[in-house]
């Protein structure tokens, strides 16, 4: 997966294993403070369920979305996976630009092609 984010291949530059907070995630752009994870098998047990939720919530205060994958996807739809992730840029892209123009986003991205 790095090799396919590394130096702005997917035009967002993605850092690796970066720190926010008392929290390290696995992929970053600063840019549009937007994270990837990529989640093993133990994420998926109760208590791993509880510490993502609680380390979400401490992300999203500092404006950071996360967008999760399993190792899983990651191995067996590549392709599928950096398309995903090159549209969630594009659209936390356009986020960022409506929030420095005072313009809440649409609650409903699929509906935000309306605005004009």
């Amino acid at each position: 997966m790095w090799s396919k984010l590394r130096n702005k291949q997917q035009k967002f530059r993605f850092r690796r294993q970066y720190g926010i907070g008392k929290y390290i995630v696995d992929f970053y752009c600063p840019k549009l403070k937007f994270a990837l994870e990529i989640d093993g098998v133990t994420h998926f047990e109760d208590e791993e369920i509880r510490n993502d939720l609680i380390r979400e919530k401490f992300l999203n205060r500092f404006g950071v979305k996360i967008r999760r994958y399993t190792n899983n996807d990651v191995y067996n739809d590549l392709e599928s996976v950096l398309a995903d992730i090159y549209g969630s840029c594009l659209e936390r892209e356009e986020e960022i630009k409506l929030l420095q123009n005072g313009i809440p986003p649409h609650p409903n991205p699929l509906l935000s092609k309306e605005r004009g």
